[in-house]
């Protein structure tokens, strides 16, 4: 069996047959210390409180460039991407309807 997947923006969404949709794909069991790409897995399970109210059940990548910069990202399930942190704190997220 293929899976077709696509990725954007640093997020890779695989498609649903049944839901006839793409979804965000983590696979089946992402665990802390996990390498994925240029990111280390740092938190499961996480939350985080922005301007604009709190994100649960997150998935926290470290991401680390070839440049020495990083970044933390944060992934929702069915969402993909919803917050990016650096240094200078949160530069991106997503807002809850």
């Amino acid at each position: 069996m293929e899976m077709k997947i696509r990725i954007s923006n640093d997020t890779v969404y695989h498609w649903n047959d049944v839901k006839k949709k793409h979804q965000v794909f983590f696979g089946v069991n992402p665990k802390v210390g996990q390498t994925i790409g240029n990111g280390t897995i740092k938190k499961v399970g996480a939350k985080l409180k922005t301007p604009k109210g709190k994100l649960k059940d997150l998935l926290v990548i470290e991401m680390n460039y070839s440049n020495g910069m990083s970044d933390i990202r944060y992934y929702q399930k069915g969402l993909g991407l919803v917050a990016v942190k650096n240094n200078k704190g949160l530069i991106s997220y997503h807002i809850p309807d």
